[in-house]
C-alpha cells in the first residue's frame, strides 16, 4: 500500500468514526429534543393565540394599556375615598397656639354636651392639662381629632360613663403612605333588659395619611424610628376615623 492510500485510509476511518460519535450523541439525545420540540410548538400555539397572525398595533396596544391603567387609578382613587377620608382643615395645624385653641374648644363642647346628657366623662382629657409638644403638635392634633369623634359617637350610642381615654399606640404602612392612630376608651353601657351596667373597653383607630413629621415606624417595629435608608412617601392628606 502506497503511501497516499495509507493517509487516505486513515481519513475513512476518521471519518467513520466521527460520524459513529454523532450518531450516538443523536440518538442519546432524541427523547429531550423530542420533548423540547413539542414544548416549543405548544408555545407556539400560546403565542399565536396571544397575538393573532394580523397582529396588533403599538399605537392601539399603548391605548389600550393607559386605559387599563387609568381605570385601576380611578378604582384606586375611589377606594381610598371610602376608606380613607379628609381630616378636617382645622386639624391639620403645626401651630402650638391655633392647636391649643381647637382643643379648649372641642374639650369644652365636649364636657357641655356630656352634662346635658348626663353622661360621665374622666376629670381629665388628653392634653387637657399637658398641652400640646411644639414637636408633636401635628400628630397630637389627629389624635385629638380622634379621641373626639369617639367621644361624640360614644354619646350618640347612650353609653352612660366614660371612665378613662387613653392614647394608643400610634404606626406607619411599610409604604410610608398611611398611617394608623389608635386610642383606648373605658366605657360604661347600660346591659339591655337588665339594670345593671357592664364596662368595655374599646379601641379605635383613625386611619390618615402619613405625614413625615410625625416620624412613625412601620408596626412592630420600635416607635419614633424609621427603617434606614428609608424616606416614607408624601402623599396627599386624607383621612378616615376607623374602630376596631
Amino acid at each position: 500500500m502506497t503511501r497516499e492510500q495509507k493517509l487516505l485510509a486513515l481519513w475513512c476511518v476518521g471519518a467513520v468514526i466521527a460520524l459513529a460519535a454523532v450518531a450516538f450523541l443523536f440518538s442519546s439525545r432524541g427523547s429531550e429534543l423530542d420533548a423540547t420540540r413539542a414544548k416549543a410548538a405548544a408555545l407556539h400555539e400560546d403565542y399565536r393565540a396571544l397575538y393573532p397572525d394580523q397582529g396588533v398595533a403599538a399605537e392601539e396596544t399603548l391605548t389600550v394599556i393607559k386605559r387599563m391603567r387609568d381605570h385601576q387609578e380611578l378604582a384606586r382613587t375611589e377606594a381610598e375615598r371610602q376608606l380613607v377620608g379628609a381630616l378636617p382643615d382645622e386639624y391639620q395645624r403645626s401651630d402650638v397656639t391655633e392647636a391649643s385653641s381647637r382643643m379648649r374648644a372641642d374639650l369644652s363642647a365636649l364636657k357641655q354636651r356630656a352634662k346635658r346628657l348626663k353622661i360621665a366623662l374622666p376629670a381629665q382629657l388628653p392634653f387637657e392639662t399637658s398641652g400640646f409638644d411644639q414637636a408633636k403638635v401635628s400628630l397630637q392634633l389627629a389624635q385629638l381629632y380622634l379621641y373626639k369623634q369617639v367621644l361624640e359617637l360614644c354619646m350618640d350610642a347612650g353609653v352612660s360613663r366614660v371612665s378613662g381615654v387613653r392614647d394608643g399606640r400610634s404606626h406607619r404602612d411599610l409604604t410610608g403612605v398611611y398611617a394608623v392612630l389608635t386610642c383606648e376608651f373605658v366605657l360604661e353601657v347600660k346591659l339591655s333588659q337588665a339594670t345593671q351596667s357592664g364596662q368595655c373597653t374599646l379601641v379605635a383607630s383613625l386611619l390618615t395619611a402619613n405625614q413625615p413629621q410625625w416620624e412613625l415606624a412601620p408596626e412592630g417595629a420600635p416607635a419614633g424610628k424609621s427603617p434606614a435608608g428609608g424616606t416614607p412617601a408624601q402623599p396627599g392628606r386624607r383621612s378616615r376615623l376607623g374602630g376596631g
